[in-house]
């Protein structure tokens, strides 16, 4: 690796399994940030997590700057954030090692139209017929987070006529809509890195262009009303976004929104049953949930 690449070490104070939501939400947050791999490891004060980040031409010292920002903001027990030079471990390999073949089925259909989220580095099950491909590289996203498995999971027990994937990440609820049969379905992402990480997933899995228009628009560019909107992001990016997401589910529609925590629940559900939606369902996997809307 580069110079320029450098393992960051976040303590979490009182934490003591990688399991804990708290750690989960660290690994969330770093991921978001650019990392390209993680390890979590024991401490004297609870538990370290390690993330591969490389510094910007901004310098590392603002890079760590946005570390504790993000992770304290998160109202996260961190007690020390730090930063050494990684050289020894080729992070686009190493990472692969966590990734295997997810599969997901709708009960209301047999076992073989099971749908599989298969890392592009591995061979499908014997006897998958409906096959994603994903290569995360350094975003968010390939199925294994229990946010993204709940939305999969709701989606695919919903019937789809259009939709619309808020900050999708590697491309994957907008790929799982367009198998489903939506048309037309667009992905928007803020970060141009996920951006060019879902377009190249989309020519993996050989969609055309026109099946799932992907770009870094803002909502406010996005015209019309989607009989589905899914938004797997963050509480708090989740309740400012509300004034924007609640116009562009269509009457009668459906909105699934994660990467909200169990105790975030009611206040993100306020934002949106303000606004008019009306609550379906709250499902949850450990301490993340996935919260349904209808229009």
């Amino acid at each position: 690796m580069t110079s320029n690449w450098f393992a960051f070490h976040v303590g979490l104070e009182g934490v003591v399994s990688e399991n804990d939501p708290q750690a989960d939400l660290t690994g969330h947050l770093l991921f978001e940030m650019g990392a390209n791999g993680l390890e979590w490891r024991a401490s004297d004060d609870g538990l370290e997590v390690v993330a591969a980040l490389r510094s910007g031409p901004d310098g590392l010292e603002n890079l760590l700057s946005a570390v504790w920002k993000c992770t304290l903001e998160a109202d996260l027990p961190v007690g020390w954030v730090r930063a050494e030079p990684y050289a020894d471990v080729d992070w686009s390999i190493h990472w692969r090692e966590h990734f295997k073949p997810l599969c997901f089925k709708d009960k209301s259909k047999p076992d073989s139209a099971a749908l599989w989220i298969v890392p592009s580095w591995l061979e499908p099950p014997a006897g998958a017929t409906t096959i994603l491909r994903i290569d995360p590289s350094s975003a968010f996203g390939t199925g294994i987070h229990a946010t993204t498995s709940l939305c999969v999971e709701w989606l695919m027990e919903n019937r789809l006529s259009s939709v619309l994937d808020i900050g999708t990440g590697t491309g994957v609820l907008a790929f799982v809509g367009a198998i489903l049969g939506a048309q037309p379905v667009v992905a928007i992402d803020n970060d141009p890195e996920a951006v060019r990480v879902a377009t190249q997933n989309r020519d993996l899995n050989v969609f055309a262009e026109h099946q799932i228009d992907i770009s870094g628009n803002e909502l406010a560019q996005i015209t019309g009303q989607f009989q589905t909107v899914v938004a797997n992001v963050l509480a708090q990016p989740l309740i400012e976004l509300a004034p924007d997401i609640v116009p562009k589910v269509a009457a009668g529609g459906r909105l699934g929104l994660s990467g909200v925590l169990a105790s975030q629940v009611d206040e993100v559900t306020n934002a949106y049953v303000s606004r008019g939606m009306t609550l379906a369902e709250v499902r949850h996997q450990g301490e993340w949930v996935l919260i349904a809307l209808v229009a």
